[in-house]
């Protein structure tokens, strides 16, 4: 096996060095019985908080009563830049310890490395995919994988000096702080374009005539006036390997929502136009993509599927329909009006009278560009988010052994 990886900074020629992991660090398991939880308190870290390198303090919060948090942490309080590791649900998940008001929670381990060990290569190197594969090879577990901790202590871990860890470490890091900008600022822009959306389709925020003019008042008209509503059908016999065309049925559409079908097929017929939304009726997702819609964007491309209504535009700008349609207010409304258990659906008619604000024409078309241009900008710095990430994924393969 090389100790040496494919990409290295030009001043460093050394071999690596191979270690056990329980050599260079310093670890506690935190696997036994979570702490009892309370309403408030310390924030409490658990598997679900710990993502690609960082820890989500959003995406879960539960806490401990700081009274009992000396004794839920008697094994080993967490210290700034700690690494942290899942060892199962999922197993794998690494992140790097940012703030000491937190408690950590079972199946996580707490790593810190000893003086030969930067903390800052360590979480790299675990994030690494020679790391990862590694660590996936010794799993054990069949609905759940999970790592014994005898097991995972002794995994080998190949470093370079001290010297050379930190080199790489500040350069991934950099990237990281890239990343970390991008989606702070997709974050802020979403942020943005929701609240002007509320207020355009609310008449708060009201467009002007290329003259200064005032356009009219804007009207409530029902969805089937304006909208030709049909259901899709079944193509699933139809589906192949490859194919010139594309099914969109219920799980073409994100919550986003985006168009993200993928099912191929030659099926010559049912085409979906440029002319055309398409709206899940159906979801058995809890709700987050039904009643949304999706513009086509190429004729003779997208077959019309199942589980799904094809809106085909009779009146007005469908750029401006599409946004009307995905704002906050008419999808809650066809959310309350979906119904089922296991798998929820919109009944026709409901789409059919549902109340949809519709301005004169060229102001339709002047919301549509302002609301298009900001997405037009979230799309940019999507690119640049995945090209980061890309960017990112290919160093950690080539810079570590």
């Amino acid at each position: 096996m090389s100790t040496v990886p494919k990409l290295r900074f030009k001043e460093f020629n050394d071999s690596w060095s191979i270690h056990k992991l329980k050599e260079i660090t310093t670890y506690v398991d935190y696997r036994g019985k979570t702490p009892e939880k309370s309403e408030q308190g310390v924030f409490l870290v658990t598997a679900k908080n710990i993502k690609n390198g960082f820890i989500d303090y959003n995406c879960s919060s539960e806490y401990i009563s700081p009274n009992i948090y000396d004794e839920a942490m008697r094994r080993g309080k967490p210290e700034l830049g700690d690494v942290l590791l899942t060892t199962e649900a999922p197993l794998g998940n690494v992140a790097q310890i940012d703030r000491t008001d937190i408690a950590l929670a079972q199946r996580v381990i707490k790593f810190r490395g000893r003086s030969n060990l930067s903390n800052d290569f360590l979480k790299q190197n675990m994030l690494s995919d020679g790391f990862q594969r590694l660590l996936l090879s010794k799993a054990i577990g069949s609905t759940v994988l999970g790592i014994q901790g005898k097991v995972l202590h002794s995994l080998p871990l190949t470093v370079p000096s001290r010297e050379e860890q930190q080199k790489i470490a500040d350069f991934l890091t950099a990237v990281d702080t890239r990343i970390e900008q991008l989606t702070r600022k997709e974050a802020l822009l979403k942020q943005y374009k929701k609240g002007v959306m509320q207020k355009i389709f609310s008449q708060e925020i009201r467009f002007k005539a290329d003259d200064g003019s005032e356009f009219p008042e804007w009207e409530d008209k029902k969805l089937g006036e304006v909208v030709k509503i049909a259901s899709g059908k079944s193509k699933s016999s139809f589906i192949q390997a490859t194919g010139k065309n594309i099914i969109v049925d219920m799980g073409g559409i994100s919550s986003t929502p985006k168009l993200i079908a993928k099912k191929s097929t030659d099926y010559d017929g049912d085409y979906l136009t440029t002319n055309d939304l398409v709206m899940p009726k159906d979801d058995i997702g809890g709700g987050l993509i039904i009643g949304k819609v999706v513009a086509i964007p190429e004729n003779n491309k997208y077959i019309c599927g199942d589980h799904i209504y094809k809106l085909t535009v009779l009146s007005g700008e469908i750029g401006y329909l599409q946004y009307a349609i995905n704002s906050y207010s008419i999808n809650k409304s066809f959310r309350q009006k979906a119904n089922g258990t296991a798998q929820i659906g919109l009944n026709r008619r409901e789409v059919e009278s549902q109340q949809v604000p519709f301005p004169c024409i060229e102001e339709q078309q002047k919301v549509y560009k302002f609301l298009r241009a900001i997405e037009q900008k979230l799309d940019h710095i999507n690119l640049q988010i995945d090209t980061a990430k890309q960017f990112k994924k290919g160093l950690l393969q080539q810079m570590f052994v």
